[in-house]
């Protein structure tokens, strides 16, 4: 019997073990998606102006200043994108990246099936940085340390 619990305690041990990088993981896949969807949006306003796709997409769903929302969408994504990557104030990253998708969903993906399991699967990610944080593995964690 004292046997099957120490072999029981190791199990729990190696799982709890690995479930501290279980953020990380998180993080790298949420801060990659946001980093690329946020750098297609800058190089677009940046390359294209007011022909961007972003500015027609907003001015679309009613969005005005358009050219505003559309350099705060892009901009939230990609420093969000980078900071949620580096694990760096996550909780307050994930917290714009989480009203857009909302908004996303709300607006645009609620018509599209593939899309929008997308954007509920982010939703859940950002979600979920925000309610536990970065993380040991984070500049969050190194930070708090010092």
């Amino acid at each position: 019997m004292a046997k099957k619990k120490k072999t029981t305690e190791k199990l729990l041990q190696a799982t709890v073990q690995k479930l501290n990088y279980a953020p990380l993981l998180v993080r790298l896949g949420i801060g990659v998606m946001f980093l690329l969807f946020g750098w297609m949006k800058t190089t677009s306003l940046l390359q294209d102006g007011s022909q961007s796709f972003v500015i027609g997409l907003l001015s679309g769903l009613g969005f005005s200043p358009v050219m505003l929302w559309a350099w705060l969408l892009a901009l939230t994504e990609l420093v969000g994108g980078l900071l949620v990557l580096l694990g760096l104030l996550t909780r307050w990253a994930s917290l714009p990246l989480t009203i857009v998708l909302i908004v996303a969903i709300s607006t645009v993906t609620w018509k599209d099936p593939m899309n929008l399991l997308k954007d509920l699967g982010l939703l859940g990610a950002t979600a979920s940085l925000l309610l536990s944080g970065s993380g040991p593995w984070s500049l969050d964690n190194l930070q708090s340390k010092k």
